[in-house]
C-alpha cells in the first residue's frame, strides 16, 4: 500500500484543499502550533498548525487563503508581521488526514520575530511553542500534522 503520494501530483480533484502555516519564531528552532478546541470539526483538544479550508469562491490563490485564515485565527498583523518564506505541497491519503478525506494541503513556512510570538488566539484554546521534534513525541497532535512532518523530506516545492 502506497503510504505516501508524491506532491507532484497537482491536478487530482480532491475533497479538500487545506493553506496551513508553520509558524517558526525567528533565531530559534521553536514553531508555534494552535491548540484546538473541543469545536473544532478535525481533530479536536489537538495541536496542530494554524489555517484552513481553502475557499476559492473567495481566495484568489492558496497566499490569499493562509493570509486571511491567519487573520481569522490570530492577533497577528499579517501584512507587516509575518514573512512568507517557502511553500510545499503534500498530499496526505485519507488514512493519514484528520478528516479521513484526501487532502491536498499547502504548508507556507512562515517567520514571526520573538516580540510577536505572544500573539492573541481568535480560534482554538490557546498556542504551544515547541520544536518539530518535541512535537513528535506528544500523543495530541493532529494526524495532519503528524503525516506531513514525518514526510518532509519526501516532499516537492510547489
Amino acid at each position: 500500500m502506497l503510504a505516501y503520494i508524491p506532491a507532484t501530483i497537482h491536478n487530482l480533484k480532491l475533497m479538500k484543499e487545506l493553506a496551513l502555516a508553520q509558524i517558526n519564531i525567528a533565531d530559534t528552532q521553536n514553531n508555534i502550533f494552535q491548540r484546538r478546541d473541543g469545536k473544532a470539526p478535525t481533530s479536536p483538544h489537538r495541536l496542530a498548525w494554524f489555517g484552513g479550508h481553502i475557499d476559492r469562491e473567495i481566495d484568489r490563490d492558496t497566499l490569499d487563503a493562509i493570509v486571511r485564515e491567519l487573520s481569522e485565527e490570530t492577533s497577528l498583523d499579517v501584512a507587516t508581521k509575518v514573512i512568507f518564506g517557502e511553500r510545499t505541497v503534500h498530499v496526505v491519503p485519507p488514512e493519514h488526514s484528520s478528516s479521513k478525506e484526501l487532502v491536498k494541503v499547502y504548508l507556507f513556512r512562515t517567520t514571526i520575530q520573538a516580540v510577536d510570538a505572544n500573539f492573541k488566539v481568535l480560534e482554538g484554546s490557546g498556542s504551544e511553542q515547541l520544536t518539530n521534534e518535541e512535537l513528535l513525541q506528544r500523543n495530541d497532535v493532529a494526524s495532519t500534522v503528524r503525516f506531513i512532518l514525518e514526510h518532509m523530506d519526501e516532499s516537492q516545492s510547489g
